[in-house]
């Protein structure tokens, strides 16, 4: 069984960049955190494919994000439908 979602998105440290418009639909965004960095970073993507029913962006989990941005990895989080 998985963390609640709630719980998740709390621990989470605040994106960079939050519900940037990819398409028409309001729920078409992502979030970005952008790594501590003076150079350009790897980007890792985090797709919520669960469809906009079944959870959505925030449920990226805090301890992945922030081993990528402690790793000098960029996060973007988004669901898709």
């Amino acid at each position: 069984m998985g963390i609640p979602e709630a719980i998740v998105a709390q621990d989470n440290p605040a994106p960079t960049h939050s519900d940037i418009s990819y398409g028409p639909d309001e729920r078409q965004a992502f979030d970005l955190w952008l790594a501590k960095s003076t150079e350009p970073t790897p980007l890792a993507i985090y797709i919520h494919g669960g469809g906009y029913s079944g959870g959505d962006k925030q449920s990226i989990r805090a301890k992945h994000l922030n081993q990528l941005l402690n790793a000098g990895i960029t996060v973007a989080a988004l669901t898709i439908a």
